[in-house]
C-alpha cells in the first residue's frame, strides 16, 4: 500500500489489514472486485463513450452499496446506511439506467 493511502486511512480512523492470498476473506474481496468490474460490460451494451468508464464504475459501486446484504454485521441495512447512519436514497439509480 502506498504512503498516501496509508495516511488517508490513518486520518479516517481505518484499520489496514493485509489479506493472504487464497483465504476466505481474500476470496470474498475477489468476488466483490469481479462484481464491480462488470461496469465495462455495461458500457459496451449501451454504446456509451469509453471515456465515461470511471463514472460507470462509480455508479456500479453506488448500486452495490445501496443493496441490502445478508451480512450479519449490517443488521439488515445497506452498507451506506450502516456507515453514514442515513437512509439510502436510490431514486437516481432507479429512475435511469446507465447512460440514459
Amino acid at each position: 500500500m502506498r504512503g498516501d493511502s496509508k495516511i488517508s486511512c490513518h486520518d479516517a480512523g481505518c484499520t489496514i489489514v493485509e489479506l493472504e492470498k487464497g483465504t476466505s476473506a481474500s476470496n470474498k474481496i475477489e468476488r466483490a472486485i469481479k462484481t464491480l468490474k462488470m461496469a465495462p460490460k455495461m458500457i459496451c451494451l449501451t454504446n456509451s463513450p469509453l471515456t465515461l468508464w470511471c463514472y460507470c464504475v462509480e455508479r456500479r459501486a453506488r448500486t452495490i452499496n445501496s443493496i441490502v446484504r445478508t451480512n450479519h454485521l449490517l443488521q439488515g441495512s445497506t452498507p451506506y446506511s450502516k456507515l453514514s447512519g442515513q437512509p439510502t436514497d436510490i431514486s437516481m439509480l432507479c429512475e435511469f439506467g446507465w447512460y440514459e
